[in-house]
């Protein structure tokens, strides 16, 4: 039954699935495109587009630390039968709701902007109308909620500190760093001069969808 499945192989199922429904995306995404626009800047130099895959695979191995870990760990308790805890199930809870979450949002955006009628607007529909970048903030959920469960095979400060590392790097990463103020920059410098672009952002809000 479901507590046979083990911590380890719920969670590595999670990240399995993340991936899977991550990659298909961006692959539909630049199959329709013609390209990856991600890499216009990088890719005639190859020193800098090695090192943003390096980064990639940084981010990966850092983000998905917890559940490697937990599976390096295993014992008779985590691949047998085991007893979910309130950390389990507010962390599974938290990763369902935050993959549910970013589905939602890329599927409405790409929905937007299949919409020629749509082209060079700034997409305001659906979840988009309650935050500025709800898949980010389902990123966060998600591996937020991972570290959250697996913590429950944590020993020691270092595994815990080091583990923490995966949603403290997904947050600040996003919020910080390449996610929100990029796309930010982005957006004032298309819509910057347009009264109502500069009214929803600052009434909407950046991340948690609410109606602010």
């Amino acid at each position: 039954g479901f507590h046979q499945l083990g911590r380890p192989l719920i969670n590595t199922t999670m990240v399995i699935t993340w991936a899977c429904r991550l990659g298909s995306f961006l692959l539909y995404r630049i199959m329709k495109d013609g390209k990856d626009r991600r890499f216009d800047k990088v890719r005639t130099n190859p020193p800098k587009f090695a090192l943003f895959w390096f980064i990639q695979a940084l981010w990966i191995f850092i983000t998905a630390y917890p559940v490697y870990l937990i599976n390096v760990k295993q014992t008779e308790k985590t691949v047998g039968e085991f007893q979910p805890t309130w950390r389990d199930w507010l962390g599974w809870a938290c990763w369902v709701t935050g993959f549910l979450l970013q589905c939602t949002a890329d599927f409405t955006k790409l929905k937007f902007n299949s919409n020629p009628a749509n082209h060079g607007k700034w997409i305001d529909v659906g979840i988009w109308k309650y935050s500025q970048h709800p898949n980010y903030f389902g990123e966060m959920l998600m591996w937020s909620g991972l570290f959250l469960t697996s913590s429950n095979e944590f020993e020691g400060g270092f595994e815990w500190c080091t583990s923490a590392l995966s949603p403290l790097f997904v947050i600040l990463l996003l919020r910080f760093v390449s996610g929100v103020p990029l796309l930010q920059k982005s957006g004032m410098k298309k819509w910057g001069n347009d009264a109502n672009y500069v009214r929803r952002v600052k009434n909407t809000s950046l991340l948690v969808p609410w109606d602010v």
